[in-house]
């Protein structure tokens, strides 16, 4: 008996996949910005460098949350009950962190290079 497939089988399985994917994406993202965060604690240059670091995580853990939210919504079937305003938000959300974060690691990193 051979098993067989139908799409929604395999729709189903792929965004289950993809919603345990991006929710351990998140959990090691906070993990390792907490590893940072300890790291942090110290004085001078490695101690600016891990704080900017940090940040970087934790603006990844927050496309990681929103990606994650698109998975969910869409292996429950919710995503198209979920307005545009509301998904250009949660977009908005993830670009504003991605781009503060990165921009706070390249001026702390510009910062430590001129001295």
């Amino acid at each position: 008996m051979a098993l067989t497939y139908t799409p929604m089988d395999l729709e189903l399985l792929f965004t289950f996949l993809i919603m345990l994917l991006g929710g351990l994406t998140v959990v090691l993202s906070i993990a390792v910005a907490n590893v940072f965060r300890n790291f942090a604690n110290r004085d001078g240059q490695s101690f600016k460098l891990a704080h900017a670091i940090k940040w970087q995580l934790a603006g990844e853990a927050v496309i990681g949350l929103g990606t994650l939210a698109f998975a969910i919504l869409a292996h429950f079937q919710l995503l198209p009950g979920v307005s545009i305003l509301d998904q250009s938000m949660i977009r908005l959300v993830m670009f504003l962190a991605t781009s503060i974060t990165t921009f706070h690691l390249w001026w702390i990193i510009r910062f430590i290079n001129l001295k």
